[in-house]
């Protein structure tokens, strides 16, 4: 998986540089006011059914049916709804800037896809089957961006970008639905037993829809302000700031509702999950962030070139949201495992309220101003989240205290790293590849000086590489702890049961916590 998901970045960074030395910031503008009417119908789509099918302890073929029919009619409504927006866009009847209009099409075509891979790709996550959803991202990635840069090379600007999600959006419903077996197989469609999902969905839809909602109208809104090329602008100023949730969050992100529900399933206490994930967030997020800031410059230089070199101030005031993100990243998951949704909702409604008096009127001043308001909304969040959760648990501030150090100890390598890659003075990737190794080592150090849980989990990767390694070809084996120690072993086929993998699965876990603790 993790191998998958580096060539899945080695291909968006070469698209990143390609296409920000093809188009023009006017281009990425037009598209984002495309993507941004496309996410909220995107979400309205999904209608928080993929949580469902995942976190319900019993799913039947009915329901997976039923799941995928209620998606599927969404979808089709919402696609008809995109294709009109296109028409009345194209007639200059509502006022969408330049291909924006010429864009929804091939966007309103992709929305049937999601419903159609709902049900597999949900049964895959219960199963804990990673392996066909992380290759099948390759191949979407690989489509996505081959057919941009060909068509963006013949000129089709912003339809050449959204005619790369098409494409690729098609090819990877081939490769899941060509590839899944067993309770993964594609179901039909019932358009009867829907009324299951709307005590449980519409609070989700709402969590998820609002961002978008509040997104689209920050666009449509900077675009009237400053017009299309400031808002492409932004969009890859955003798009750099988000390397490592594109590099990261997203690989895990399929896995981390499943291991969160089986977690408490299995006796292990909200605070301690909690936690654990606010642990590994800040030893990543903090140092990388911090990464980003310094080394701006160079990494702007490398993915887009020097025309977009006034994007740099933007990016480092953007990589301020490295400080809330441990906070905010994957909270929606953590509440939803611990049945507190209905809190989460007026959290979101809060950031969104905050973040749109800031951003809008930021709008009116620079570039560096909208992105500052944006991570401002972000630490509004994270502020707001811990104090809910202050009120779950009761106590925290020790707790916090503790991780926010060991962040600040994991950060300052990465730090010096990038400084003193700046000071040689050396081209963009000379800077890179010298801070890299240094920032990492560092990190390396400290991790395993602090005794963090992340270097247990780095140690068992390390075995779990040499244990398959020693395996003869072609067997099937799977590599599990001893209960008695930490060495690895082949051991007997898991259940094919989904909740007794996800059970074993955060036993595992647990275990591993218990130790590092």
């Amino acid at each position: 998986m993790v191998f998958s998901r580096g060539i899945s970045l080695a291909l968006m960074l070469v698209g990143l540089a390609v296409l920000g030395r093809l188009l023009p910031p006017q281009v990425f503008g037009e598209f984002a006011v495309a993507v941004a009417i496309y996410g909220v119908a995107v979400t309205m789509t999904e209608f928080g059914l993929r949580q469902y099918l995942v976190s319900a302890r019993d799913v039947d073929r009915e329901t997976l049916e039923s799941a995928t029919g209620l998606s599927l009619a969404i979808a089709l409504g919402v696609a008809a709804i995109l294709l009109l927006i296109g028409a009345l866009g194209m007639s200059g009847i509502l006022p969408l800037p330049g291909q924006a209009a010429g864009a929804l099409v091939p966007l309103a075509l992709a929305m049937p896809i999601g419903p159609v891979l709902l049900s597999t790709e949900a049964m895959l996550q219960r199963d804990l089957d990673f392996r066909l959803i992380a290759w099948s991202e390759v191949v979407r990635t690989g489509v996505e961006v081959g057919t941009g840069i060909a068509l963006a090379l013949a000129g089709y600007g912003a339809f050449a970008l959204a005619s790369g999600t098409l494409i690729s959006r098609v090819a990877l419903a081939g490769v899941v639905l060509g590839l899944a077996e067993g309770r993964g197989r594609m179901v039909r469609p019932r358009w009867n037993g829907w009324r299951r999902f709307f005590s449980f969905s519409g609070p989700m839809v709402t969590i998820q829809t609002l961002p978008g909602m509040v997104h689209l109208v920050l666009i449509s809104a900077l675009t009237g302000i400053a017009g299309a090329g400031f808002v492409g602008l932004l969009d890859r100023a955003r798009t750099i700031q988000k390397i490592l949730d594109r590099t990261l969050f997203e690989a895990i992100n399929p896995v981390i509702l499943p291991a969160m529900s089986a977690s408490l399933a299995v006796g292990m206490e909200p605070l301690r999950l909690y936690r654990t994930q606010n642990d590994y967030l800040i030893a990543i997020c903090w140092p990388a962030f911090a990464a980003i800031a310094v080394l701006a410059d160079p990494l702007v230089m490398l993915l887009l070139g020097a025309q977009w070199s006034e994007i740099v101030p933007a990016v480092q005031a953007l990589a301020l949201t490295g400080l809330a993100l441990p906070y905010t990243k994957m909270t929606l998951k953590l509440y939803a495992a611990l049945g507190m949704v209905s809190q989460y909702l007026w959290v979101q409604i809060l950031h969104q309220a905050v973040t749109l008096a800031l951003v809008i009127p930021a709008g009116f001043f620079s570039l560096t101003a909208v992105c500052l308001a944006f991570s401002l909304g972000t630490i509004c969040k994270a502020i707001c989240v811990t104090l809910v959760l202050r009120r779950r648990f009761g106590r925290l501030g020790r707790d916090m205290s503790i991780s926010a150090l060991l962040g600040a100890a994991l950060t300052l390598p990465a730090v010096v790293a990038a400084a003193g890659a700046l000071a040689l003075q050396l081209p963009p990737l000379a800077t890179l590849m010298v801070a890299a190794p240094l920032g990492l080592l560092g990190w390396l150090g400290v991790i395993i000086v602090s005794r963090h849980p992340i270097a247990g989990e780095l140690l068992g990767a390390i075995r779990a590489v040499r244990s398959a390694s020693r395996l003869r070809p072609g067997r099937a084996a799977k590599v599990c702890y001893l209960r008695q120690n930490r060495k690895l072993c082949p051991a007997r086929p898991i259940s094919s049961k989904p909740w007794a993998r996800m059970r074993r699965f955060s036993e595992a876990m647990l275990r591993r916590s218990n130790r590092s603790r």
